[in-house]
């Protein structure tokens, strides 16, 4: 009786077994299907996007006092890139980049309605490339519309994020801000002690002296110590301008505040780094004032695209980003640590 009892339950078991199996194999065989089928499409309204304008800045009304005379509310999130990957496996949100100033001023230069507009920036900072290209964008857009700009900072708003702040007709800061960060860094690993501790030998085959700069697997040169200063140096003499020219300061006089440090907002004010105190009422009240307006409607610019939209909740990193993340290689920042 045992005897049978114990081969029932024992067939039982191995049937429940080949059932568990097959399903887990079935399910990681979707899974895969799904992964795979994603990719392409991603692949596909990626290259859609490059080869057509999908790209869009849409308008909403937040507030309507039934007036003709508009100022645009822009909200910058993330850490300044050169350049976005869009893509279906990629996040459009937190970055801010020149691609996408350049598609917003865009529409404010077409709108004759838009009289002024408000970017309420939170951001520790980024490339300083693409810190240039923007803070020269918003240039030449006052320049050839006339229409003022103004910077919210929030939380935030600091090193690279001040650098594109610097160029608005006027800044705003909460009392709580931190901002400031004016400087240049670069950073990169020695692991040479870690390679001979784990058994790794790392080649090098170069043609030209400093092909090689910044290796991990060596100790950094005098020599190549102080070229690397030098690139940092015109980087951040380039910085100091630029804060120089946007803030009608003298290179001294910014000098002496681009030493690294944060500043509160209110430190900032004191410091001439910012023009008032105060949240989005007063933001509003300078763009109207320096538009020289009385009543107006605001609108928020989004930007994105149809198919980010579409896959907005889609949240898996793309490999540049990836890549970018990966510690040992060497990268030179506004941002604040």
């Amino acid at each position: 009786m045992l005897n049978i009892i114990g081969r029932f339950i024992y067939d039982v078991l191995k049937k429940l077994s080949v059932w568990i199996r097959s399903v887990f194999v079935s399910v990681f065989a979707l899974i895969m299907i799904c992964f795979v089928f994603f990719l392409i499409l991603g692949l596909i309204v990626n290259s859609a996007s490059t080869s057509s304008n999908l790209s869009t800045v849409s308008e909403k009304i937040i507030q309507n006092n039934n007036v003709s005379d508009k100022i645009a509310l822009v909200s910058l999130t993330g850490v300044i890139v050169s350049e976005n990957q869009n893509s279906i496996l990629s996040s459009t949100d937190n970055v801010i980049t020149p691609n996408l100033f350049r598609e917003v001023l865009a529409k404010a230069k077409s709108d004759p309605q838009v009289k002024a507009i408000v970017f309420d920036i939170n951001s520790p900072g980024g490339s300083p490339v693409a810190s240039d290209r923007i803070y020269e964008q918003i240039v030449d857009f006052k320049n050839n519309t006339q229409k003022p700009v103004v910077f919210l900072m929030g939380d935030l708003a600091a090193s690279g994020a001040y650098y594109i702040a610097s160029s608005a007709d006027f800044i705003v800061a909460n009392p709580s801000t931190l901002t400031g960060s004016i400087g240049v860094i670069m950073e990169t690993y020695n692991l040479e002690d870690l390679y001979k501790k784990i058994g790794v030998s790392k080649n090098t085959f170069k043609q030209g002296e400093y092909k090689d700069i910044l290796n991990d697997s060596r100790e950094i040169t005098d020599q190549e110590r102080k070229i690397i200063d030098s690139l940092n140096e015109n980087t951040y003499n380039l910085f100091i301008k630029r804060v120089a020219d946007g803030r009608k300061m003298t290179i001294e006089q910014v000098k002496l505040l681009a030493n690294g440090l944060i500043y509160s907002g209110s430190q900032a004010k004191d410091n001439g780094l910012i023009d008032s105190l105060g949240n989005m009422d007063e933001a509003f009240y300078q763009a109207k004032s320096l538009a020289n307006i009385q009543d107006y409607q605001i609108v928020e610019y989004n930007t994105g695209s149809v198919w980010n939209d579409l896959f907005s909740s889609v949240r898996i990193p793309d490999i540049y980003s990836l890549i970018q993340a990966l510690p040992f290689l060497p990268k030179t920042y506004l941002v604040q640590k």
